[in-house]
This record gives C-alpha cells, structure tokens and sequence, in this order.
C-alpha cells in the first residue's frame, strides 16, 4: 500500500502551493486513502481565490483590502468528515471549500456518474444555514438551462445538509488567465447572459457573480455556479418592503461582507463586484447582477476590477459611490469599442441606467457577436466569390474556342516553338552492283515502197464520156 504523505505536504496543497503535477499525484493517493482525505477535510480543501469578506465601515490605516486574487485568512477547519459513502453517493475527492461549505467530488452509483457534493462547512449546522443551502438548492431546482449548474439532490447526512449538483470539468474563470481576447470575453459574456436570464425570468437573483463562480467547461462553454446567495424574490420580497435605508459608515461599521442572505442594514456579496446600491443596504436587484456581470466582464478583458487600486473598505465604498471606472479602453486598448460601451452601461452608478433586464443585456451582446463574426468571415467570403468567378470566365473562355475552333493567338511577347528533333539517321546497306544491259543492235529497215499516186481527170476525159453515153 502507498505511504501516506506527510502533513507539510497536505498543508501545502491547501494552501494552493503545489504544481499541476503535484496537484494530480496527490489526488490519485486521495482517491485511495481515507485517512489523508479525513485530514484534508479537517484541515481545509483548497480555496479558489477570491476576494475577501470584510466588514464595512471605517478603516483604520492598516485595515486593508487583500488582493481580490487570494483571501487574507483561511476559514476556519471543521472537525466534522464526511463519511465516505452514504445513500448511492460516494466520495472521491475534496474539491474546495468556499464560505458556506465544502465541496467533493462524488461518484452516483446508481446512474454512475460524476457528481458535486457540498456539505456545510460549520461546525454545527445552524437553522439558518439549512435554510440557506435549501434556499440554494430551490433556486438552482428552478433553472433548467445549458449556462447554469443543474440540481440533482438536497438532504442530510448524520444532520447535515448536503447538496448533489452536476459536476462540471474545466476551471474557474478565477484560474484562468487574463487579460483575455476581447472576442474571448464577448463569448463568455454571452454565454453567463443567457443563464442569467433564464435566472431572472424565475425570479432568482444570483446575488454573487464574480470570477470564482463561473466556471468555464472543457467544451468553451461559460457556466453560472454557486447560487448559494441567491434570492427568490417571489418569496423573500415582503420581508425587504419599507426596511431598507442608505446606510453611513457608522450604520455598517460592524456589518460583514459574508456569504449570507440579505437582511436589514446588511450587504451582501464580494466587495469589489458589489453594485453601489448594495454597498448603500438596499436590496439587490436584478439590476444589482447586471453590475456585477459588468465588474467581471471589466476584470476579464483588463486583468483588475475597475477600482483596483482602493485597498480600504471605506476607500472602495467612497470610489463605488461617488466615482466613475475607468475607462476600459485606456486598460485595454485592443477592446472593441462597441464592447466597452456595453460594458461601461453595466457599470453605471444609477441602477436606471444600466440594462434593465439580463435579457437587455443579452441582445446587446448578441448583436455585437453576431457583428463580430460577419467581420470576421467577410475575407473568406471574398476569396470564395473571387474562385468561383475566376472558373466561370475559365468556362466561358473554353466554350468560346471550342465553338470557334481556332486556337488561342499566341501572345506577342511569347517566345517561338522550338523545331522538333531530327529524327536519328539511319545508316543504310551497301546496295548490291547492277549489271549492264547488253548492247542493243538496230536491223536496218527497207526503204518503203513508192506509192503510185491516182491519175488526175482531165475535163476533155469527161466530154468523151459523156458522148459515148446512150
């Protein structure tokens, strides 16, 4: 049996630091010893970066934000592992913790298939957390659609809930790298704005899209993940009626930015990809996604969200509500304009002025995809139409001398044919002597024969005649 590594090695893997090799060997002994896949669980799986939960309100000089890239802390272990198997579910690896559970790669060995299975990453499974991984679980129940993660099951396990989801192969948009093609990121973008309006049209908010919960399938296709803080407004929207209110620093001072559902006087999300109206305490909207959508779009095709540079909490609350992103064109000068303007509306401080609706949004990336790819297939049209030109005059130019019957004129310039090659001589045979005819010798002829010539008439000759008739 395979030695089991050791604990820097396991503490090492948590926190990231391992190559891709590294990461793959380690996986295959995991996949076969449950004791080091019992310490991982209760040492901590590996996070996917992603931006900090901080607390909003006044900052002291060295209350800083982290890089959005990697947390500042890791959450607390839970001592609690799951079993290996339970139900037709069995576990095959971690495959990360976020801020309401963790996640496993499972085997369904009734359909055999790979699946995702989260667990509650507390201690003790409060009522309120069932009630957010169940509000999760509704949520995602409710969508059917190819650019959002699909729900198989939700239950308990030794009074812990667990959530079973399709498994997804491929990377978080967080690990992969960026800036991106502007053609890329167009792709993507409509791709998460078509699984964010089928959402919409459900009445489910996402309420945290940032890098981390967008996944990016082997195939090039974009999917929306972890609806843990999503909110079904047809059920959750009387208990935010007349309660929400613009919050100072004071009023959030001691309120966390943490993976929860929106309460009064509490915001919700990732802080840089929150919508200024969120970071006010107002309840999130539809609206509210579509400026996060902007966030991550600016992210992609720039390499940094577009207030970067703020490190305080109250630094990038002031920045988020009184400033204005900058330009994405001086960013990234490669983006297409048409793009940037797109992007600049989703990221605009009044919510009535951004898309008023991911479908909105939708058909304005559609119409600059489809622009797109008629720019980009219009040479090739050239060349096609060019060919099928050129073999038609050939046509027509062999039909013409076919019918006339007279060769080509050879051009002026054209150089004569050469003669063709004498044919090899042929040395013919001495002929054989010719004999000479013997001598002809001519017999003299006789002389001819005088011819008597007939008596001539005389006219007396015919008078006596004449007489001496009766």
């Amino acid at each position: 049996m395979e030695e089991c590594v050791s604990e820097e090695i396991l503490l090492a893997f948590v926190e990231g630091e391992l190559d891709e090799d590294e990461q793959e060997r380690l996986h295959r002994h995991l996949d076969g010893c449950p004791a080091c896949l019992g310490l991982v669980a209760r040492i901590g799986a590996p996070d996917a970066p992603r931006a900090p939960a901080l607390p909003i309100g006044p900052a002291s000089s060295s209350e800083e934000l982290a890089p959005s890239s990697r947390s500042s802390s890791r959450p607390a272990p839970s001592s609690w592992t799951p079993p290996q198997q339970f139900g037709e579910f069995r576990l095959l690896r971690p495959l990360g913790r976020g801020a309401m559970g963790q996640v496993y790669l499972g085997h369904d060995t009734q359909l055999d298939r790979r699946v995702a299975i989260k667990f509650l990453a507390n201690t003790e499974a409060s009522a309120g957390a069932r009630e957010r991984l169940f509000v999760e679980a509704r949520a995602i129940a409710r969508l059917q659609h190819s650019n959002v993660v699909a729900i198989h099951r939700v239950g308990e396990v030794d009074q812990r809930p667990y959530l079973v989801s399709e498994f997804v192969a491929g990377k978080s948009l967080d690990r992969v790298p960026t800036p991106m093609p502007w053609q890329h990121v167009l792709g993507i973008g409509l791709s998460l704005a078509r699984g964010l309006a089928a959402a919409h049209r459900r009445g489910v908010l996402h309420r945290d899209i940032k890098p981390a919960n967008v996944i990016l399938a082997d195939g090039g296709e974009a999917k929306l993940l972890d609806f843990g803080l999503a909110k079904l407004t047809d059920d959750l929207s009387r208990s935010y009626a007349g309660e929400s209110g613009d919050l100072d620093d004071d009023d959030v001072a001691d309120t966390p930015v943490a993976s929860m559902l929106t309460q009064t006087g509490t915001v919700l999300g990732t802080p840089h990809y929150m919508a200024p109206e969120v970071w006010r305490g107002d309840p999130a909207t539809a609206r509210s996604d579509i400026y996060s959508m902007g966030v991550l779009l600016y992210r992609l095709c720039s390499g940094q969200e577009p207030y970067c540079d703020e490190r305080s909490a109250r630094g990038l609350r002031r920045a988020v509500l009184k400033g204005d992103p900058p330009p994405l064109r001086r960013e990234a000068r490669d983006v297409d304009p048409a793009l940037a303007e797109v992007i600049h509306r989703c990221l605009r401080r009044d919510p009535e002025e951004r898309y008023p609706s991911a479908e909105e949004l939708r058909l304005a990336l559609q119409a600059l995809h489809e622009g797109a790819s008629r720019r980009a297939s219009r040479p090739r049209v050239v060349w096609v139409v060019a060919g099928i030109t050129g073999l038609l005059t050939l046509g027509l130019l062999g039909m013409t001398f076919l019918r006339s019957g007279a060769a080509t004129p050879a051009k002026a310039h054209d150089a004569p044919p050469l003669p063709p090659p004498p044919p090899p001589a042929v040395v013919a045979a001495p002929a054989p002597p010719v004999k000479a005819p013997p001598p002809v010798i001519e017999t003299p002829r006789p002389p001819p024969k005088p011819v008597k010539q007939p008596r001539k008439v005389v006219q007396h000759e015919v008078d006596d005649f004449a007489k001496d008739a009766p």
